[in-house]
């Protein structure tokens, strides 16, 4: 009998059997045995009693095929891509109303998945699986399918149809608390953050509002999750708060990268006036500045393809012409050079990450004379994605040579810190908050021996 690893998590392996899986929850040598024994049993027993409804309410979820009650479940292997893969492919505001629908359905029948993340769905084509109707109450007649979750009715085929299907129930548990759901819609909610960072906010918003319409007592839930939201920012502020000076004590930083607008220079009369020029220059009426304000840190070529449809290449020659007559505009904060000085006498690498074009770079770093203080720069024209993905801050600690967790990412906005935090560095947010926050350029030697 051939067995295949497939997974392993914190507390169980996966294998492929039979075209089946097994999960086997292994033995944890720091623990007592007879309490190792018990808790993995329990587990065990929990899980299989959780999927065992799932599957008595005909909802879209692995079948328990055996069950040994100890360490070992055995259920059904679902086909399919996990939805983290094709949610930004496909139509993701229906599919996230079918999840916000299907979540809604679990509580209803006091079901807390307890990891709720688009790693642990899989959308399966329907077309062996039979037509369905789902009520809101819970019960579903047949598998779910995504259109019923969507509509009441639908004429499509089953050709046609797909399935999402929610996995990895070993954190579920039985709950009809208002707190117990509140948290499971806030990991979803940061679930889709971390892994769909260009589109979670509708993301969530399309699964809360179907939420909202088909769960019991909905409005309960969903006032105790805007307490359970507070709490997690005010316990974040209170960590930071706490723990200043652990980096310094750890000793551990060895490179700092920086933002170069908004953090090092003072270039949003630049960048407006570039941007006004660009779009003077198809005749199309400017903004105010305190409209681009709200723009400003994006790619160039986002912002002016908000306005004209031109390529890359045409957004870009353009920024280096108007940016080249502007530049003069960019102007230093005036702890920029003193600080960089400072760092670069020290062990601390030092890196530039830009969404800024590398030709509009240069003319900055030639007209004020900073470049000999960076070991490496990284540029939007250096990678497939700028920030808010972590393709910047990886490359730069790739040519620093250095890990992410033992770099310092300095930003001042929050794809800044997004980036940082995906790539798993530390970060600093500059008047705005990170994993630390400071409010004077300065206050960055406090981290790092200089």
């Amino acid at each position: 009998m051939h067995r295949k690893p497939i997974a392993q998590g914190a507390e169980a392996k996966l294998f492929l059997e039979n075209n089946q899986i097994l999960k086997n929850r292994f033995p944890k040598a720091y623990r007592i045995k007879e309490i190792d024994e018990k808790l993995r049993g329990f587990r065990t027993r929990r899980e299989a009693k959780i999927l065992q409804k799932l599957q008595a309410m005909d909802f879209p979820a692995p079948k328990v095929i055996k069950n040994d009650e100890k360490e070992n479940l055995v259920i059904e292997k679902i086909d399919g891509k996990l939805v983290k893969d094709v949610l930004e492919k496909l139509d993701y505001r229906k599919l996230c109303s079918g999840i916000g629908k299907k979540v809604a359905i679990l509580h209803n029948n006091s079901i807390i998945h307890g990891d709720l993340t688009t790693s642990n769905m899989i959308l399966s084509n329907a077309s062996e699986l039979r037509s369905v109707k789902c009520e809101s109450s819970g019960r579903c007649e047949g598998l779910l399918s995504l259109a019923h979750s969507l509509a009441r009715s639908s004429t499509r085929t089953r050709s046609q149809l797909t399935e999402i299907y929610f996995i990895d129930f070993g954190l579920s548990f039985f709950s009809e608390k208002a707190e117990d759901k509140a948290v499971d819609l806030h990991l979803l909610k940061e679930g889709f953050e971390s892994k769909h960072y260009k589109i979670w906010e509708e993301c969530f918003k399309c699964a809360l509002d179907a939420y909202r319409k088909e769960a019991k007592k909905s409005q309960k839930t969903l006032k105790r999750l805007e307490i359970v939201e507070k709490r997690g920012r005010y316990m974040r502020a209170s960590l930071r708060a706490r723990s200043q000076t652990t980096i310094v004590q750890r000793k551990e930083v060895k490179a700092v990268l920086f933002d170069l607008d908004g953090v090092l220079v003072d270039s949003l009369d630049a960048w407006y006036y570039t941007y006004d020029d660009i779009i003077r220059h198809f005749k199309v009426k400017p903004i105010p500045k305190k409209e681009f304000k709200n723009i400003f840190g994006n790619t160039i070529e986002a912002n002016v393809r908000r306005i004209v449809k031109i390529t890359t290449k045409e957004a870009n020659k353009l920024a280096v012409k108007y940016f080249n007559k502007n530049k003069a505009y960019v102007k230093f904060f005036p702890e920029t050079k003193s600080v960089l000085k400072k760092l670069s006498n020290s062990k601390v690498k030092i890196a530039l990450i830009t969404n800024t074009p590398n030709k509009i770079l240069i003319l900055v770093l030639k007209h004020h004379k900073i470049k000999k203080y960076f070991n490496a720069i990284v540029t939007i024209d250096d990678v497939k994605k700028g920030k808010p993905a972590p393709d910047m801050v990886l490359k730069a600690c790739k040519l620093l040579r250095v890990k992410p967790e033992n770099t310092i990412l300095v930003g001042d906005t929050k794809n800044d810190m997004l980036a940082g935090k995906r790539a798993g560095c530390i970060t600093v947010g500059y008047k705005t908050d990170g994993d630390y926050r400071i409010n004077n350029l300065q206050q960055i030697e406090k981290f790092i021996y200089v």
